[in-house]
């Protein structure tokens, strides 16, 4: 065991709800804490709606779980960091604290806390210190592990297979847009989707119909491509593809290992004119869409689903997150994204156990694998 335990997290969209659910901490069955969870079918007078902030509560409930004392857990929210040396403070209340960094571990569940080059010096530092700083997703390629491109370069090599038609462009400036455009409509498709290399929700993602030359549609995609050979601003594009279904796979890979926990099925409520005049592809507010699970003895009539979602994750060296893909009406399976933590989308009963499982793999993975 570690002497001390540090939980960071930054950027939370409802820190406040830290506060307001602090009862939670004390909470030694996880299931107590699922009770505040959002889920599909069922209400709560009381329910955490701040994703991270929920996942803080189901982290402390595993440490005392694994004989942690509340004294050796501290949660790390905004509070400024700061290297000195070979040492680690903290600005507290006007203060800088030094803080232990003997015997320490230092999690992160979602990989977002820690996009600043100053956690990869950090890291640089506790490693020889022999503390523990580990988040999901520790993968070797630390600044693509975080983003979508860094699943497209690990299925490129088997492109016709696993993503079937995709641009990638980079520098890209106003001049030379006319011409880019132009390649588009003529050697690429009419129908455009255009993806950032971060969001989430389908809010950085662009949909766009370019066969009329309507200025708004060119416009639309200029302006998505601003920016876009910034290190933290990637796009690439696909053909619009008219879905039959899409789905959502729950998964840790540990050790080599594949563990599937939870498939959900998505789909669009809006049709393709629709979505072309909404300015971004983002869910709830603009796009229409429903999920819909799928019971654990029901993936038999998903055999060929589910084998695919192995054979991405055979692929990919992602150890754990949200593997997305979609089936087209004619048949083709098209790659989407694996999502490196996204929203705990849960439906009552049966489901809350597959998702209490899929995060105890992910806090194992955090505390005991090397």
């Amino acid at each position: 065991m570690y002497q001390k335990i540090y939980i960071h997290a930054t950027g939370l969209d409802k820190p406040e709800e830290l506060k307001k659910f602090s009862f939670l901490f004390n909470k030694d069955d996880p299931y107590k804490i699922w009770e505040y969870s959002m889920k599909v079918g069922k209400s709560y007078e009381w329910v955490v709606y701040d994703v991270g902030v929920f996942e803080i509560f189901l982290f402390h409930c595993e440490l005392r779980a694994q004989g942690y004392q509340d004294d050796q857990i501290e949660i790390l929210l905004d509070d400024p960091l700061f290297l000195h040396n070979d040492e680690l403070y903290v600005i507290q209340n006007g203060v800088c604290c030094n803080l232990q960094t003997q015997n320490v571990g230092f999690f992160s569940v979602r990989p977002s806390s820690w996009r600043h080059p100053f956690f990869f010096l950090l890291k640089e530092v506790i490693e020889k210190q022999w503390w523990k700083m580990k988040r999901t997703n520790n993968l070797r390629n630390e600044i693509g592990g975080k983003w979508k491109l860094y699943g497209l370069q690990k299925l490129m090599s088997q492109r016709e297979n696993y993503l079937g038609d995709i641009l990638i462009p980079y520098g890209v400036k106003e001049p030379q847009m006319d011409t880019f455009y132009g390649y588009i409509k003529k050697n690429f498709s009419t129908k455009v989707v255009l993806k950032k290399d971060y969001g989430c929700a389908g809010k950085t993602v662009y949909v766009m119909d370019l066969s009329n030359d309507d200025p708004k549609q060119k416009d639309r995609l200029v302006n998505a491509m601003k920016g876009h050979e910034w290190l933290t601003a990637g796009v690439y594009l696909t053909p619009y593809y008219d879905f039959e279904e899409e789905y959502r796979f729950y998964f840790n890979k540990l050790k080599g290992e594949i563990t599937l926990h939870s498939m959900k099925k998505k789909i669009i409520l809006s049709d393709f004119e629709y979505i072309v005049s909404c300015e971004t592809f983002q869910y709830y507010k603009n796009i229409k869409l429903k999920w819909e699970y799928i019971a654990n003895q029901d993936w038999s009539n998903y055999i060929d689903i589910v084998n695919k979602a192995y054979q991405y994750l055979k692929k990919l060296d992602y150890t754990t997150g949200t593997l997305e893909f979609g089936k087209t009406k004619e048949g083709k399976i098209v790659f989407f994204e694996v999502n490196s933590m996204s929203a705990t989308l849960c439906f009552w009963w049966e489901d809350t156990n597959n998702m209490q499982w899929y995060y105890e793999k992910i806090f194992q993975d955090l505390l005991f694998y090397k």
